[in-house]
């Protein structure tokens, strides 16, 4: 049995083999189609388009939703697959530096939660907004330090 993905890049494929052909045609050229094994559907919205994939094909019909522009192709690196071990490295730390800030924001809320019964509800809120600011300063950190290093 052929899995969704393996529609999906199929249908993917054959779109870009028949796209010189729609750039061509007026009535396609710009328009966002529905794409199985042919066009079906083409308008200005990529959301009629989807919704008329839905309906015609339903969620596992394997159907290419695209615009009918030229297509850019994928620049990966010249590092190849030791590029894309970077780039999920970084993606893991960076993950794992949420989880931690997640956990934390957690622990501290917790700690806040249950401090409200002995400070009045105003200084509770304002607790956690510091906690979520300091959380996300953390985390706005980490990805400038990321964007930094690539």
């Amino acid at each position: 049995m052929i899995s969704l993905d393996d529609k999906i890049r199929a249908q993917w494929e054959r779109f870009l083999v028949d796209l010189p052909g729609f750039l061509l045609d007026d009535a396609l050229a710009g328009k966002w189609i529905c794409y199985l094994d042919g066009v079906h559907y083409a308008g200005a919205d990529q959301n009629d388009a989807y919704r008329f994939g839905l309906e015609r094909y339903g969620i596992d019909g394997g159907f290419v939703i695209a615009q009918v522009v030229e297509q850019k192709p994928l620049h990966v690196s010249r590092l190849g697959s030791a590029g894309w071990a970077i780039v999920q490295q970084q993606y893991d730390e960076l993950k794992a530096k949420y989880d931690e800030l997640q956990a934390e924001n957690k622990r501290l809320c917790t700690i806040v939660a249950k401090a409200r019964w002995f400070c009045e509800p105003r200084d509770a809120i304002r607790a956690l907004l510091v906690i979520n600011r300091h959380a996300f300063d953390e985390l706005v950190a980490a990805l400038d330090e990321l964007e930094e290093n690539q």
